[in-house]
């Protein structure tokens, strides 16, 4: 494959890869992320929904290279998402847990990898050194701090459903700063417009009524498909068109019902639907920069 070597985001306009990073990008363990749908079961119901892992993933490095970060915090933020399975949190529901965070156990075996191994060493890091994501304080914060994965998700999605346009995302990115190692915003009405907006996206998307519906339906699926052996635990960390290729090929008329219900979901279905594994529900409360300390705007009275 020839290296990606400019590379153009919505958000963060183009930027020249480096050739080390350009090596890393082509690996074939991360072009995976190209058929990894962000939405998971989303995307069968509301063609907007677009935004793959690998998408994601560059724009979260970009991010962290505005921010002026440091080359290995970068690269962590490129391959924080490395391990995600095929339709991303669906599987989170699958092999269910309060963290939702499946893909995390798979992370050691995705970076050792030959060709991410190989690519990592041209950079000079090893696999060990990319394993917590927590240990680089721009790139993930828990709830309901920001963080760059957390921004760029929000932003990315908002403006691909059309809940902001991109110069008005631009301008929330532009307002982040550094304190302490972690992310402000400068302006409080900047910092309580993104809040309102994440919360928005939260309840209209990401853990709507809907959403978990369709979760559920393609969750159930895959479980017949694991249970009757059409399907390997294995398959899972291949890509969307693959395991739904094998999924359908079964003939299974419980799973072709079920793919049916995520093209077209029923409105009384979804209405009456109670989810039994629910998907985690998601906040910010972004810290404002005022006078050299940070202060979270929830204190501001304007969260």
């Amino acid at each position: 494959m020839a290296l990606l070597h400019n590379y153009s985001d919505p958000l963060y306009g183009t930027w020249l890869l480096p050739a080390s990073v350009a090596q890393l990008v082509a690996c074939p363990t991360f072009q995976r992320l190209r058929g990894v749908n962000q939405s998971g079961a989303s995307k069968y119901a509301d063609p907007l929904r677009t935004i793959t892992r690998f998408e994601h993933s560059m724009g979260v490095y970009l991010l962290l290279r505005c921010l002026g970060a440091a080359e290995e915090e970068q690269v962590a933020g490129l391959l924080h998402d490395i391990s995600h399975t095929a339709f991303s949190h669906v599987v989170d529901i699958v092999y269910y847990s309060r963290e939702q965070a499946f893909h995390e156990d798979l992370k050691a075996g995705f970076l050792d990898r030959p060709d991410l191994r190989a690519a990592l060493g041209n950079l000079g890091f090893k696999v060990q050194d990319l394993l917590s994501d927590e240990s680089y304080p721009l790139l993930e914060q828990p709830l309901p701090a920001l963080c760059a994965d957390r921004i760029d998700y929000s932003l990315r999605d908002a403006v691909t459903m059309g809940e902001i346009s991109i110069p008005a995302a631009r301008t929330i990115l532009g307002d982040l700063v550094i304190h302490d190692d972690r992310l402000a915003m400068r302006t409080p009405a900047l910092a309580c417009q993104f809040a309102g907006l994440f919360r928005e996206m939260n309840d209209t998307y990401w853990a709507a009524q809907k959403e978990n519906f369709l979760y559920e339906m393609l969750a159930r699926a895959i479980e017949i498909g694991l249970k009757s052996r059409v399907l390997d635990r294995s398959d899972l960390l291949a890509d969307d068109d693959t395991v739904e290729a094998k999924l359908r090929a079964a003939g299974d008329l419980r799973i072709e019902a079920l793919f049916g219900k995520l093209v077209d979901p029923p409105a009384a279905e979804i209405a009456a639907f109670v989810p039994s594994r629910p998907i985690k529900q998601r906040a910010i409360d972004p810290l404002v920069l005022l006078d050299g300390t940070a202060v979270a705007i929830s204190q501001l009275g304007n969260g």
